[in-house]
């Protein structure tokens, strides 16, 4: 088996997310009629219910986006009624970000999304031999180890 080089597995990993990226959004708006969402705008909310407020920064971090990217959906938010801002007290360069009412209403949920998504990967991944699953399991799990790793030198 030849051993491929970072950057390969990089474009792979890349290729794979996009691919599912690509076909949730072809299926979303099945999921939301109606909701005038998109997939990442819904992450956002499922995320702002989970904690009274937040800063853009979390969420990016959260969401693993840049800063900028998190600015943009969280700029579409407010501008829909559904996501609130405003600068800290104390730090005005800070701001701080919460659902506002519009957003508490909205009817998502949560796990019907969830499920879908499930659906999409367990359709793809049953075209897989178990051998394959296997390397992808044990791959995946070491790449993710890696990372971690990394992240406790830094």
């Amino acid at each position: 088996m030849a051993t491929a080089d970072a950057y390969d597995l990089m474009e792979l990993v890349g290729r794979a997310r996009n691919l599912v990226l690509k076909r949730l959004r072809a299926s979303w708006g099945e999921l939301l009629p109606g909701a005038d969402l998109s997939l990442e705008e819904a992450m956002v909310l499922f995320s702002l219910r989970q904690c009274d407020q937040t800063t853009p920064g979390e969420l990016a971090s959260r969401h693993e986006v840049p800063k900028s990217t998190m600015t943009g959906i969280l700029d579409r938010l407010v501008e829909k009624g559904l996501v609130r801002r405003w600068p800290d007290d104390k730090d005005r360069r800070q701001v701080h970000v919460a659902l506002a009412e519009a957003g508490r209403d909205k009817q998502i949920d949560p796990r019907r999304i969830g499920d879908a998504i499930k659906a999409e990967f367990a359709h793809a991944l049953s075209r897989l031999s178990p051998a394959d699953l296997d390397k992808l399991d044990q791959g995946l799990n070491a790449l993710i180890d890696a990372l971690h790793k990394e992240d406790d030198v830094r």
